[in-house]
């Protein structure tokens, strides 16, 4: 059986039809002329979460960096609380045997002297300075201290120039002969911050006229009131902390306690405190 023309045109038109469609199939070169068989694109990943990870807690350890005696050199550049004319600079260590002193704590008797030392903070210039985070800063030492009347006992950071205690009395012979004008030139009351230092000593056991205090750690927040977000800086980009002791307290077994740690990669940071201007 013969098939009719009209047959004969409608198979013609569908495979032409078919032809174009696979021509619009969508192909990929492979560079020498051959084409592949449709391919097919992964689909898209979802886009990440700019949002950094919260503030978490890290995982705190604890260094305890001894104190060293001032050397020359730098006891020539510092300005200390008193002038060094009216008020000897003793090292650490060393004592002044006084007959305000019994003879069983001869040896722990300062009698109107400053005491300087310093921490030195290169243990600090191993670590990732990018996640450091330093949560405390204190200062640990035993005290021995005259008793008497008028206590003018002050621990006071010589980088700063601030003090915790409680100064001399603010009079004209006290601003004129005792007093260094660089150390103390924004005042008392900008100067000597807290009384925490005085208040820490005369909390002690007495014995034979003395204050005698045990392992006290003091934070630079208390004392001084600066910022817990600063001690990282502190750590990183100085060599070393500098303090001084007046004016009849002998400290032994002095030492800086660091509390530190590291946030995680990406991690926001602790939120800042309020500091007073050292300036």
């Amino acid at each position: 059986m013969r098939a009719s023309p009209l047959a004969c045109f409608l198979v013609l038109v569908l495979l032409i039809s078919s032809c174009k469609k696979e021509e619009e199939t969508t192909t990929v070169s492979d560079g020498v002329g051959r084409q592949d068989d449709e391919i097919r694109l992964p689909p898209a990943e979802p886009t990440p979460d700019p949002t950094p990870p919260p503030w978490e807690e890290p995982q705190w350890k604890i260094v305890e960096i001894p104190a060293r005696v001032l050397m020359s050199q730098e006891m020539n550049l510092l300005h200390f609380p008193y002038t060094k004319l009216t008020m000897k600079i003793l090292k650490l260590g060393q004592n002044r045997k006084h007959k305000k002193c019994e003879d069983d704590y001869e040896d722990q008797c300062v009698v109107n002297r400053q005491i300087g030392f310093a921490f030195d903070l290169d243990i600090f210039k191993r670590e990732n300075p990018h996640t450091l985070v330093v949560k405390d800063m204190q200062v640990v030492f035993d005290a021995y201290s005259i008793e008497k009347n008028k206590r003018s006992e002050l621990l006071c950071s010589l980088d700063f120039r601030v003090c915790s205690g409680r100064g001399k009395p603010q009079n004209i012979i006290v601003k004129t002969f005792w007093q260094d004008g660089t150390f103390w030139k924004k005042g008392y009351e900008r100067t000597v911050l807290t009384p925490l230092f005085q208040t820490t000593i005369d909390d002690g056991d007495t014995s034979e006229g003395l204050y005698i205090v045990k392992d006290a750690a003091l934070s630079l927040i208390d004392l001084f009131k600066l910022r817990s977000d600063n001690f990282k800086e502190y750590a990183v980009l100085k060599k070393n902390l500098k303090f001084a002791v007046t004016d009849d307290t002998y400290v032994e077994n002095v030492s800086l306690r660091v509390i530190y740690g590291h946030q995680r990669a990406g991690q926001v940071s602790a939120p800042a405190q309020p500091s007073p201007d050292l300036n």
